[in-house]
């Protein structure tokens, strides 16, 4: 129980990350939001990525543990 409330918890953190690196980059970059494909795109890419990032570091941490 205590395993799955704390993956819940990491995804709602990496989900809040990610929409503020989205709002970041779109604004950087002015970047218009009328093409529906490139907004989402780059949304689900830093999603993507950010869950990539964590996923490795917990796996190294429980290779470690073991």
């Amino acid at each position: 129980m205590l395993k799955h409330l704390g993956i819940s918890l990491i995804n709602c953190i990496i989900i809040i990350v990610a929409l503020v690196l989205h709002r970041i980059i779109f604004r950087v970059f002015n970047i218009s939001f009328e093409n529906v494909f490139i907004y989402w795109g780059i949304f689900i890419a830093i999603i993507f990525v950010l869950t990539l990032l964590i996923s490795l570091i917990f796996s190294k941490e429980k290779s470690r543990n073991m």
